[in-house]
C-alpha cells in the first residue's frame, strides 16, 4: 500500500464515522431544535412538539427511502410500513422523554417526583442528551422559599426553579451535577444544550453545578409583568382596605370607650347618691329612734313607780299639780323677763340710732358753715 492510500483512509474513516454519527443524531437534533425554535416563535408547547416530531418523522422517512434506494430493493416493504415505523419511533421517544426518568440520572426520589413538573421542551432535550451521557445526574428541579431559608441564601423571586404560576405552572430550569465528571465532559454538555436552544450557566449557588433553563419568550415576560403589576395593585388595595378597617375599628373602639366611661361615671354618681341617701336615712332613723326609746323607758319607770306608790296616789297627784303650777309660774316669769330685756334692747338701739343721727346733722351743719366762710 502506498502512503497516499494510507493517508486517504486515515482521513476518510473519521469523516465517515462523523457522518454516520451525524446521521444517527440528526433526527434527535431536528426534533429538539425544531421544537425549541417553534416554541420560541410564540407557539404553544404542544404545537411545538408536533412540529418538531413532524420534522423528525420526515428525516426518518427519508432515511428509509434512501436505504431502499441504496440497497436496490424494498427492505421496509411498502410506503405505509415506512410511515408507520417513522411515526412510532418519534411518538415512542417523545412519550418516553415526557414521563420516564432513570434512577441513575436523579439525585434522589424527591427530585424524580418533580420531573413531571418541568417544561416538556426541557424534558425532551434532557432525555435526548441522557442517551449519550449516562453519568448525567440531576441535582435540583423545583424550589420553594424554604429552600433558600434552609441554605441561608437570599430569595431570588425571578428564579425559573419556581413553578411559573402566571404561565402554565411548569418549572423552566434544572441543575446538573458537575463534580467528578471532568472539565471536558462538562464543557461538551454545556455546548450541546446551547446548540439545542437552552440557556446554560455554570455557577456555585449551594454547590458547583450546571444550570440549564428554557428561556422565557417575550409574551411570557409580558404575562409575568402584567401578573406582577396586577398582584401589586391588588396588594395595595388590600393594604388600603386593611388600613381603613383598622381605622374604623379604632374609631369604634374609642366611641365604645367613651360610652363606657360616661356610663361608668353615671353609675358612680348614682351609687354615691344612693349611699348618701342611705346615710341620711340612717341618721334620721337614729335621731328619731333615740328619743322614742328614752321616752318609752321613762314612761315604763314612771308607771312602775306609780304602781309601787299606789297608796299615796292622792299625795302624788297634789304634788304633781303643785309642780305643774310652779313650772307654769316659772315659764311666765321667764317670758316676762325676756320681753323686758327685748324692750330694753330696743330702747337702747333707738337711743344709739338717734345719737348717730344727731352727730351726722351736726357734722353736716359744720361743713355748711365752713363752706359759707370760704
Amino acid at each position: 500500500m502506498n502512503i497516499k492510500t494510507i493517508l486517504k483512509w486515515l482521513f476518510i474513516t473519521p469523516v465517515v464515522g462523523l457522518g454516520i454519527l451525524l446521521l444517527m443524531v440528526l433526527p434527535l437534533l431536528v426534533l429538539i431544535k425544531g421544537t425549541a425554535m417553534s416554541y420560541y416563535a410564540e407557539m404553544s408547547y404542544l404545537l411545538s412538539l408536533f412540529i418538531g416530531g413532524f420534522a423528525a418523522f420526515i428525516v426518518l422517512l427519508t432515511y428509509m427511502i434512501a436505504i431502499d434506494r441504496v440497497a436496490g430493493r424494498q427492505i421496509f416493504f411498502s410506503i405505509w410500513v415506512k410511515l408507520s415505523v417513522a411515526a412510532l419511533c418519534v411518538m415512542s421517544f417523545v412519550l418516553y422523554s415526557m414521563y420516564v426518568l432513570n434512577d441513575e440520572n436523579v439525585k434522589n426520589r424527591r427530585i424524580a417526583s418533580q420531573y413531571t413538573q418541568t417544561h416538556p421542551v426541557l424534558r425532551l432535550g434532557l432525555q435526548s442528551w441522557s442517551l449519550f451521557d449516562r453519568s448525567l445526574v440531576i441535582t435540583d428541579i423545583a424550589r420553594s422559599h424554604s429552600f433558600y431559608r434552609r441554605h441561608r441564601m437570599r430569595t431570588y423571586y425571578r428564579s425559573l426553579h419556581f413553578p411559573q404560576k402566571h404561565l402554565d405552572g411548569k418549572v423552566y430550569a434544572l441543575d446538573i451535577r458537575t463534580k467528578g465528571r471532568g472539565k471536558f465532559r462538562n464543557w461538551i454538555t454545556q455546548v450541546v444544550f446551547r446548540m439545542m436552544g437552552f440557556g446554560t450557566l455554570r455557577h456555585t449557588g449551594t454547590a458547583d453545578h450546571l444550570h440549564i433553563e428554557l428561556r422565557l419568550r417575550k409574551s411570557d415576560k409580558q404575562k409575568i409583568a402584567f401578573a406582577t403589576r396586577k398582584i401589586r395593585n391588588r396588594n395595595r388595595a388590600n393594604r388600603k382596605k386593611r388600613q381603613n378597617l383598622l381605622a374604623e375599628k379604632r374609631r369604634v373602639r374609642q366611641q365604645l370607650l367613651r360610652k363606657l366611661r360616661t356610663v361608668k361615671s353615671q353609675n358612680e354618681r348614682r351609687l354615691s347618691e344612693i349611699e348618701r341617701e342611705k346615710q341620711n336615712q340612717g341618721l334620721e332613723k337614729s335621731i328619731v329612734q333615740k328619743p322614742v326609746s328614752q321616752d318609752s323607758g321613762m314612761r315604763n319607770s314612771a308607771t312602775q313607780k306609780l304602781d309601787q306608790q299606789g297608796e299615796n296616789s292622792s299625795g302624788v297627784a297634789s304634788i304633781k299639780t303643785e309642780g305643774m303650777r310652779n313650772t307654769n309660774s316659772m315659764t311666765k316669769s321667764q317670758t316676762s323677763n325676756q320681753s323686758q330685756s327685748d324692750s330694753s334692747k330696743k330702747i337702747t338701739s333707738n337711743n344709739v340710732t338717734s345719737k348717730a343721727d344727731s352727730k351726722k346733722e351736726e357734722s353736716e351743719l359744720e361743713n355748711d358753715d365752713a363752706d359759707d366762710a370760704q
